[in-house]
């Protein structure tokens, strides 16, 4: 009796059939056979790159066809593809990505991608520049980018810690302003964390009525600002108040500017008048008593302030010292705006309380000149400005006339001065 295959041996036959079919190497075939290799890509500039936000680069390549033609230049930034509206393509703008490879390019390219960089501040892209054959095997090159993060600074000049009457208005703060890696976009206004109310306070000269707090930065601000000015009203109240000014640029990165105000009462209104110190060389009264305004001796113990006389090794017509001293317990300082700790905003004829006149001498960290420190001023010319005090009473002068002589010593400064 003949023995029949059951169709389950069957089947079995039939599948190891078809497997030992697929393992034979069809003759002459190449195809997308697994011997097949990709294109040639080498990357021909620079694989790691540190540049300023959206700042465009360029990718350089070579590469030439495998075993197949090549089909296509395609970019990713982080697996992602590149917007054409980011990329250029030997110079010209991309309409697509990928770039589609014709003519003599599917064998062999030597190509330049420029490439806007992501726009984020200190981060880091790869950004990978593949190509694709016709039988989608694939090369690619990755170039590394990582953005710079250097923020703004903003600088506040003068006095950091000025002292004002309460209620001052159009109290002037002035700040520079310089980009790091983005343009400048805001600036904003806080006192004592609060932030100021945009009634109280302009920029430039420009009301912020419309324009709120934070304020838009415009025009040539955007790239840095030199001593901008914000104009400020003062509380109506004794305090101290600190005014904190925010810069911030177009990817969030801030600097802080900080002045701390004290407002004091509106104190006592000042009395003045016009003084003289005469040459003590050439007169018997060389010393001003302050308390009075009398010409003293140089050497009465009434004096505040003296001149120094003459220099007798000099000619007649030339042999004024022309310098001051403070004595008799007394001292003085120089007063110039913006320096040693002076307001920006000083000047004699703004300075109306006696409270101010004593500020520009106890926030005033200029030399003192006193005999005790055996010194004296320079030589005293119109407009300058000096501060005194002695025994808890304080004066203001400002320099009005200097009368110089040459055939006798009947020269003298004239001042006026505040008390």
């Amino acid at each position: 009796m003949k023995r029949i295959l059951n169709f389950p041996t069957l089947m079995l036959l039939f599948v190891a059939a078809l497997f030992m079919t697929s393992c034979e190497e069809e003759p002459g075939g190449s195809g997308s056979g697994t011997n097949d290799t990709a294109a040639a890509l080498s990357l021909t500039s620079q694989s790691d790159l540190t540049l300023s936000p959206t700042e465009e680069f360029t990718i350089s390549i070579a590469a030439d066809k495998g075993t197949n033609d090549m089909n296509g230049v395609y970019v990713y930034e982080d697996g992602v593809k590149v917007p054409e509206s980011r990329l250029k393509f030997n110079g010209e703008a991309a309409t697509a990505n990928p770039k589609l490879l014709v003519g003599a390019e599917r064998e062999s390219l030597d190509w330049t991608i420029s490439v806007i960089a992501q726009a984020t501040a200190g981060t880091t892209s790869n950004f990978e520049v593949e190509i694709r054959d016709d039988q989608m095997l694939t090369s690619s090159v990755t170039v590394t980018v990582t953005t710079a993060s250097s923020p703004p600074t903003l600088t506040g000049l003068g006095n950091a810690n000025p002292t004002f009457p309460e209620g001052t208005q159009n109290v002037s703060f002035k700040l520079d302003g310089a980009k790091g890696s983005g343009q400048l976009s805001t600036l904003e206004l806080r006192q004592n964390g609060i932030l100021v109310d945009e009634a109280d306070f302009n920029w430039n000269g420009l009301s912020m009525m419309s324009m709120g707090n934070p304020f838009p930065l415009s025009g040539t601000d955007v790239d840095g600002f030199t001593e901008g000015t914000f104009l400020v009203d003062l509380p109506m109240s004794v305090g101290v108040y600190v005014y904190l000014f925010i810069l911030e640029d177009e990817f969030g990165s801030r600097d802080s500017a900080s002045y701390t105000v004290i407002t004091e009462t509106s104190g006592t209104p000042v009395e003045i008048r016009e003084d003289e110190i005469l040459n003590k060389d050439g007169m018997a009264a060389g010393g001003l008593d302050l308390d009075t305004g009398d010409n003293v001796s140089s050497s009465s113990t009434m004096a505040e302030l003296i001149d120094n006389g003459i220099n007798t090794d000099l000619d007649p017509n030339v042999n004024w010292i022309q310098t001051i001293s403070a004595v008799n317990g007394a001292t003085m300082k120089y007063v110039v705006a913006l320096a040693e700790g002076v307001p920006e905003g000083y000047s004699f004829a703004n300075t109306n309380t006696k409270e101010e006149i004593e500020a520009l001498y106890t926030n005033n960290t200029g030399t003192e000149i006193s005999s005790a420190n055996s010194n004296s001023t320079a030589i005293v010319e119109v407009g300058d400005d000096f501060v005194v005090s002695s025994n808890g009473n304080y004066w203001l002068l400002t320099v009005k006339d200097v009368v110089k002589t040459i055939d006798n010593n009947n020269d003298k400064y004239v001042f006026d001065v505040k008390f």
